[in-house]
């Protein structure tokens, strides 16, 4: 297997002069980078950075060189891959959190080659801890059950919708290990609302949801790639849901949801390339600007005014109602 790796090295390597001199060349239905740009331009995120096209066309590159030369190894191969080009920063480590006798909740938003973030750590927990997989059958069904089974995780710890949230509760029950990707959904009713990047956002409540019933840390994850051949996963500080003081479950799941999503903000502020959905972010979300300068009621009248500016049907935000009242 060592003919492969290397052609997968020397193409991986290839990428970042190819893609200076693609960038400007590629139309934008082709191009990640000008799609992304093109949803984050009226933002004013990151308006100072040049090369932000090409940089996001770099990073898809690199992840799909990664996962397609990944998904080809064998159990064996894969575990030699992974010991020689995965390394582990952040403020936890793995043998820290194997030894953490509370279950674990991987929040793995689609940052990077995230299939692969979530095989080399289920790899490195094999035989210490069970690791589940929840994620969006329908969208990535085969394609994802075959990548993760190939790195060594059983079907049924492949786990997705109603009946995988029930698997999941029942596995960290047991102490369990479960990997998530909390930056997405599909049905409106199972979402709240939490600021991101200056934007009211709707995002997914499943994270919070089983943490809370489970009492599970929540570890945020992100898979990088890097220059040279190979992964950075960056593990941050384990939120923990039983410091969470709240009246009730609503505002339970606003702010440790929030919480979340502030450690992934702070993230895509230093290395937003790696992100899959700018290009999205601006028709999921609704702006909240001009509050700067603002005086607390002059700031509750222009939250009110947005808040009742949304559509009817997405104006139910019960975490909303308790920071409007």
């Amino acid at each position: 297997m060592k003919c492969p790796t290397l052609l997968a090295d020397l193409l991986y390597r290839a990428v970042r002069p190819a893609a200076c001199v693609a960038s400007p060349l590629l139309p934008e239905e082709l191009h990640p980078g000008k799609r992304a740009y093109r949803g984050i331009r009226s933002l004013g995120v990151f308006p100072g950075d040049r090369h932000f096209t090409r940089n996001v066309l770099e990073s898809r590159c690199h992840s799909m060189v990664l996962q397609r030369h990944v998904a080809r190894l064998r159990s064996r191969e894969l575990a030699q891959f992974f010991e020689r080009r995965i390394v582990y920063e952040g403020a936890a480590t793995i043998s820290q959190l194997v030894d953490e006798p509370r279950p674990l909740i991987f929040a793995t938003p689609h940052y990077g080659p995230t299939p692969v973030g979530c095989a080399a750590v289920a790899l490195s927990m094999r035989g210490r801890k069970a690791f589940n997989v929840f994620y969006d059958k329908e969208r990535h069904g085969a394609r994802m059950a075959q990548f993760l089974e190939g790195a060594g995780l059983q079907s049924s710890r492949l786990l997705g919708g109603l009946a995988g949230i029930r698997t999941a509760l029942r596995a960290l029950a047991r102490g369990e290990c479960l990997a998530i990707l909390p930056d997405a959904f599909d049905d409106i009713d199972q979402t709240l609302v939490v600021p991101f990047f200056g934007r009211l956002l709707r995002v997914a409540s499943g994270t919070a949801f089983l943490a809370l019933r489970s009492r599970a840390l929540i570890v945020p994850a992100f898979a990088i790639p890097r220059r040279d051949f190979g992964l950075t996963i960056s593990i941050g500080a384990p939120i923990d849901p039983c410091r969470i003081v709240a009246e009730d479950e609503a505002q339970a799941l606003f702010t440790l949801t929030h919480l979340l999503f502030s450690r992934i903000e702070a993230q895509l502020r230093l290395a937003p390339k790696h992100w899959s959905y700018w290009e999205t972010l601006p028709y999921v979300s609704t702006p909240v600007d001009a509050l700067a300068g603002l005086d607390n009621p002059q700031l509750m009248r222009t939250l009110k005014a947005k808040f009742h500016a949304l559509p009817e049907e997405v104006q139910d935000i019960p975490e909303l109602e308790f920071l409007l009242e």
